[in-house]
Order: C-alpha cells, then structure tokens, then sequence
C-alpha cells in the first residue's frame, strides 16, 4: 500500500541535489523514520539497491533495504532548514555552512581548480612547497622576537635605506658568501 511506503531525500554534500530513498514498510530501522526521530540534518545510514524511479523527478532512487539513525537533529533547534539562508546568516552556524548548497558548490569548484592548478605543475616537474608566512603583523609584540632583512646590506637601494637606521655596507667578502648559500 502507498501509506507504507516513505520517501527521505538524503544529500552527502557531493552534488547540489540529494537522491531519493524510498522506505517500505518492512524495513529495519523504519521505526526512528516513523518515530519522527529522523528529520531535516539528521545522520543517517542507508543501504539499499539504485534503482530506476518511476517517478518523473530523478532519474533514480534508492530502494532502501535497511536504514540506521547515526546522529538525530531537533528540528525546533537545528538551525538550517529546507530553505535557502542568507550568507550573513550563515555566517553565525560556520560549523554547519559545509552542509548548504552554496558553500558546498564552492567547495566543489575551488577543489577542482586546485585539483587542475596542482596536477598541470606536477606534470611539468614542478614541486609543491609550504613556504613560511611572513606578515607585518606585530601581535603583542611577536615582532620584537626576530628582524626579517635581506642578505646583502644596501641592495635595496635608497627607499629601504632611508626608512631603516644606516648599516656599513656589505663586503665583497659577504657578496660572495650570500652568493654561493643562494646557489646551493
């Protein structure tokens, strides 16, 4: 009978629309389903078979065999609802704007890009490096701890030599030995 049958649509964030699993009645675990324990940002686990909908709204769905409740969500409380939320609002549930469409579109894109940029350098022998990050920040008083300057003494010209108190000006001795450290 039609009564006994449940849709849940279940979305793992991998593509902006979820797929369709169909629930019959006989099926282990469709108690927490009936029970009203599984609602909107609940976690659960479905196994079951893809089969082709004959619905005309997706082109599959999921005839789910069993269905296990992993992580429940109040639905008075849990903040994202099927609706489409603003990024301002978004902005104060960060641990839950990965579950939203929009940020998990960009999410997607911006690893494809990087995918792509990573992939063509590594095929060109390239190397991928963690440099250090060095800003001017000076975050109670970190800055005072160590001075960031260039090898050579002067090479900068007179814009850095201005703003910086007068050092004696490298010898040839020091040219050549920041020399040969920057050649190995």
């Amino acid at each position: 009978a039609q009564k006994d049958v449940a849709f849940i649509e279940v979305n793992d964030g991998s593509s902006l629309s979820g797929i369709q699993a169909v629930v019959n009645g006989d099926v282990p675990g469709r108690d927490h389903l009936d029970g009203g324990d599984i609602t909107t940002g609940a976690a659960v686990m479905i196994e079951g078979t893809v089969v082709e909908s004959p619905g005309g709204k997706q082109a599959v769905e999921v005839a789910v065999t069993s269905i296990k409740l992993v992580g429940g969500a109040d639905a008075s409380t849990f903040p994202l609802q099927k609706k489409r939320h603003t990024l301002e609002y978004l902005r104060g549930i960060a641990h839950l704007r990965p579950r939203t469409n929009t940020i998990g579109a960009v999410t997607r894109v911006r690893n494809q890009l990087a995918y792509a940029t990573h992939t063509f350098f590594q095929q060109h022998g390239f190397q991928y490096v963690n440099t250090p990050i060095v800003t001017a920040s000076d975050c109670e008083g970190a800055g005072e701890q160590f001075q960031i300057t260039t090898l050579i003494n002067g090479i900068d010209g007179a814009s850095s030599a201005a703003a910086a108190p007068a050092k004696p000006a490298a010898s040839q001795a020091d040219i050549a030995a920041a020399k040969t450290a920057a050649s190995e």
